[in-house]
């Protein structure tokens, strides 16, 4: 699974989101990898949940510690967007509007 996240991403010049089960757990350790291969790691904070938001915190900040950018779902579709008049843009509109 990681080596799918990492194709998807090329270094230095975009970003992997990342969003798996529990954030302590499937989240944490394969964004400390990316991270050491050298790739910017975007983490979905509202994407997962550990079994305790003690967990789910400390997790959060170790991954932002080691250079994460903590986010949320919006955000990247927002970013993915980039013009919100684009047919691109009107699909994600319709991904906000759902939720």
């Amino acid at each position: 699974m990681l080596a799918d996240i990492a194709t998807n991403a090329k270094r230095g010049s975009e970003a992997a989101p990342m969003s798996l089960m529990t954030t302590e757990i499937c989240v944490t350790f394969p964004v400390l990898q990316m991270l050491d291969e050298g790739y910017e790691v975007q983490v979905s904070a509202d994407a997962s949940a550990s079994y305790t938001k003690y967990g789910d915190d400390i997790a959060l900040r170790r991954m932002e510690k080691a250079g994460a950018v903590i986010t949320t779902v919006d955000q990247i579709i927002s970013e993915l967007a980039v013009d919100w008049t684009s047919p691109l843009g009107q699909k994600l509109v319709g991904i906000l509007n759902y939720h």
